[in-house]
């Protein structure tokens, strides 16, 4: 820690030490809900760093922090990531960034936003509800650490529960079980269901037009991933395989136009062991979590971004 302190000392900025460890702190909380959400990271990090210096500044930082994270997702769960789905979300949404980009010097978000906060807001409402009044159905038959055969709902099986066929004889080969209570094994995606074109490139259109536009869309690919079914490690790195290169064209617009906080370079720097711890305690909170409990993460995080987005544009208009 004060190897840490003295380095930090000598970091060419106006920033005072104990808030730099502070933003470093922020930094690994928010890649935590980015390696187990798969997004949300960026509503902690700006909203609370942004007290502390330029919001630019901010937005800047998590956008090339945020994306070393997403590539770790990647790595870590490639098995997982559906080629086909992400390639066509590319056709709708590189044109959407570069039009929502161009824009945004033209039209007043503040209107567009607060339409996106009521949106994101009753689509959150409206799923806690079906989530609420959902019945998981199926149940397997479970033993537990110690031993004991219990039911357990579908929805709420983990890799590591055993399960107990008919005769109660413990069935090995505990990284399977989620298939064999389900039915599909993680990365298969034959079974899920298919979004319509309709809905499908419209909705990636407005996902990157919006992102371009008002920087703050995650809620739309959501809503999009939520209607393919993808369930936890499927849902974070799908997230992450159809937002990247949007990202990488975020940052590069920053980078042309002179927005890296180079007085922060040092700080910078340091954030990528963050990012590394942050990762690692992500991924295992990840595979804690049963399937509905994470859906119900996903609809609370939906649900902070909505309010936060209201509040924000609100003291805008008035």
């Amino acid at each position: 820690m004060k190897t840490l302190l003295r380095f930090l000392a000598f970091s060419p900025t106006v920033i005072a030490i104990h808030v730099q460890v502070f933003i470093l702190a922020i930094l690994t909380l928010s890649i935590v809900l980015k390696a187990a959400l798969g997004f949300g990271n960026a509503l902690v990090f700006i909203s609370v760093v942004s007290l502390f210096m330029n919001t630019k500044s901010a937005i800047v930082l998590c956008a090339t922090w945020g994306v070393w994270a997403g590539i770790s997702n990647l790595i870590k769960y490639r098995a997982c990531i559906d080629w086909k789905y992400t390639g066509k979300s590319y056709i709708a949404s590189l044109p959407g960034v570069f039009i929502g980009s161009f824009l945004i010097v033209a039209l007043d978000t503040a209107w567009i936003e607060l339409v996106f906060a009521l949106f994101v807001l009753s689509y959150v409402l409206i799923k806690l509800r079906t989530w609420t009044k959902s019945n998981p159905g199926r149940q397997a038959i479970v033993a537990n650490k110690d031993g004991e055969q219990i039911q357990k709902d579908i929805e709420e099986v983990n890799e590591s529960d055993a399960l107990v066929d008919f005769f109660g004889k413990e069935i090995r080969q505990p990284e399977k079980n989620k298939e064999r209570a389900t039915g599909r094994q993680l990365g298969d995606y034959t079974m899920l269901p298919r979004i319509h074109p309709a809905f499908f490139y419209p909705g990636y259109f407005g996902f990157a037009f919006l992102g371009g536009l008002i920087g703050a869309a995650g809620p739309i690919n959501v809503g999009l991933l939520d209607a393919r079914n993808f369930q936890r490690e499927e849902f974070v790195v799908n997230f992450s395989s159809t937002t990247l290169p949007l990202t990488f064209i975020g940052i590069t617009v920053y980078l042309v136009n002179g927005l890296f906080p180079f007085e922060l370079i040092w700080v910078w720097l340091l954030g990528f062991p963050c990012i590394y711890v942050g990762t690692r305690l992500g991924y295992h909170a990840v595979s804690k979590i049963s399937p509905r409990k994470f859906q119900l993460m996903v609809y609370l995080m939906l649900l902070a971004i909505g309010l936060n987005t209201l509040i924000k544009t609100g003291i805008v208009l008035l």
